[in-house]
């Protein structure tokens, strides 16, 4: 039976194209590659912007699930929490340019803050140990 299956005659895996591939020149190849990824990059950012608010979306819902989402807002007596979700919902129906615009203005006043506040800790570190030397009045 082995010699019966040995002795068969099997077709090529691979046919041979019918027409010969053509070489593109260097330019060619270039131009034909950059309009290929251009438009993946374009859906990249989509899809990555779209997991991104899934996520999100997934976490607030996680949070509605275990009683966690009105807290923050019943323990508020200054109402901000209701402000800052009318601008966030403000933000959402903005275009995507100005929502970007407002997103970097935010971060950019998050990191000043961040250096505020570090600055403002050395500061108060620094004062408290002179006022803790000067109580002592030993040199």
């Amino acid at each position: 039976m082995f010699a019966a299956l040995a002795n068969m005659h099997v077709p090529q895996a691979v046919s041979r194209p019918e027409k010969p591939l053509v070489a593109l020149d260097v330019r060619a190849q270039q131009d034909k590659l950059s309009r290929s990824f251009a438009l993946s990059a374009e859906h990249g950012f989509l899809a990555r912007f779209v997991v991104l608010n899934l996520i999100g979306a997934a976490l607030v819902a996680a949070a509605w699930a275990e009683d966690l989402l009105a807290k923050p807002y019943q323990a508020d007596t200054s109402g901000m929490c209701w402000l800052i979700t009318a601008l966030f919902g403000w933000g959402q129906a903005q275009s995507f340019e100005s929502f970007k615009q407002v997103v970097t203005a935010i971060y950019i006043g998050a990191g000043t803050a961040l250096y505020t506040n570090l600055l403002a800790c050395i500061g108060y570190l620094w004062l408290g140990t002179n006022a803790h030397l000067l109580a002592r009045q030993e040199v």
